[in-house]
């Protein structure tokens, strides 16, 4: 009688599984590279291009953080001959600012053209990275902030009135975003709707303080209702400032007064050997864009946290929903991004609402969606700019 093959060890068997497991796996993450694009990565964006003789060159501030699969570049002059059309495949932008194709033999530009629009297709995945942590509306209020300041009272955990700060259904993306009112006397750690971090601190949520050292990226979305004044009074719907009480103005903020939105923040002299106190404009203070009303706009702070103005590092980036698509609004630069305190750097929190001069008195509204913080600028903008 002839028997049969034997059947595998048991050790065999699961040495097998796991191989096939760890198959599964390098499949998937092939997948990822190579199949799966970011959500908003594939689209026609147009651009100014410098061609020079056979050389296109165009900018792609707005794709740092992504790695690109294919750019697709088909340019058309108004009195030129012919239409270029070019390819570039696998560039990597983490630190690139221009990108640059050869043009066919066949594009023949009119005399004396050397800036020409285009349209450039891409498809793009983004870099590997991860969300530090998010608060865009779509958990508890208590779950994603540490405080909140407004009327009654500045509280931890946040337990702010509803129809001050609550959550709503008109959003840029998810289900919600934050909704935040001020009215006439209100006065709460000053005249402020604000959430935070910090202010007061909430034990639990000491990891979302921004340390010294760490290099974040920040995103979210804004919507400033029509209705919102045009007053040349100071009116702030963003900060970034040291966790400790006392310290002057934010380190990084955001104005939205007199019809701009600008960028500005305070030095960081505070509890330095000198004793400062500075609550002046800073280094940002350096120019300002047309405040946007009744659209949403998207916002991206690349931050290196230091509070020595050689290490520090900031750019800001946005669409601010005037067709022109995401741009730099702050260029990159080494600046102090925190402030110091006893010798030491004191962390920063981030607080988002309206904060304003206390005499103004009408009732102003302000929406905030998305909020992201992330170690790559693709992960924090995934999040923070879903639909």
């Amino acid at each position: 009688m002839t028997s049969g093959p034997r059947p595998p060890s048991p050790l065999l068997r699961r040495n097998q599984i796991a191989v096939a497991a760890v198959l599964q796996v390098l499949g998937l993450l092939l997948v990822y590279a190579y199949v799966a694009p970011a959500a908003e990565a594939a689209e026609h964006r147009f651009r100014p291009v410098q061609v020079t003789k056979r050389t296109a060159t165009f900018a792609v501030d707005d794709l740092v953080g992504m790695s690109v699969l294919s750019a697709r570049v088909t340019a058309r002059g108004g009195k030129s001959r012919g239409v270029a059309v070019a390819s570039v495949r696998r560039a990597t932008l983490s630190s690139i600012r221009r990108l640059r194709v050869r043009l066919p033999s066949s594009w023949r530009p009119a005399r004396g053209s050397r800036r020409l629009r285009v349209t450039l297709r891409v498809r793009a995945r983004p870099k590997f990275g991860s969300i530090v942590w998010k608060a865009d509306a779509e958990s508890m209020l208590a779950s994603e902030w540490a405080s909140s300041s407004s009327e009654p009272e500045a509280t931890s955990p946040p337990n702010p009135d509803r129809s001050r700060i609550a959550k709503s259904t008109f959003r840029a993306q998810g289900q919600h975003s934050y909704r935040f009112e001020m009215r006439d006397g209100d006065d709460s750690y000053g005249a402020r709707a604000e959430l935070g971090q910090a202010m007061p601190a909430l034990g639990r949520y000491h990891d979302r303080w921004f340390r010294a050292g760490e290099e974040r990226w920040i995103a979210m979305q804004y919507y400033v209702p029509p209705t919102w004044g045009s007053m040349s009074l100071w009116q702030t719907i963003f900060q970034i400032k040291p966790v400790s009480p006392g310290g002057g103005g934010p380190n990084i903020g955001i104005a939205a007064d007199n019809d701009r939105l600008r960028f500005y923040g305070s030095n960081n002299t505070w509890g330095s050997t000198a004793g400062d106190l500075n609550y002046g404009s800073g280094p940002l203070d350096d120019g300002a864009w047309p405040l946007t009303k009744g659209r949403w706009i998207k916002l991206t702070f690349h931050v290196v946290f230091s509070a020595d103005p050689d290490v520090g590092r900031l750019e800001v980036l946005g669409d601010l929903a005037d067709g022109q698509g995401m741009k730099t609004l702050v260029p990159p630069r080494s600046t102090a991004t925190m402030k110091y305190l006893d010798g030491g750097m004191d962390p920063a929190q981030l607080r988002v609402g309206i904060y304003r001069n206390r005499a103004i008195t009408a009732t102003q509204s302000l929406y905030v969606d998305g909020v992201t913080v992330a170690t790559t600028r693709a992960t924090a903008e995934a999040d923070a700019y879903a639909r």
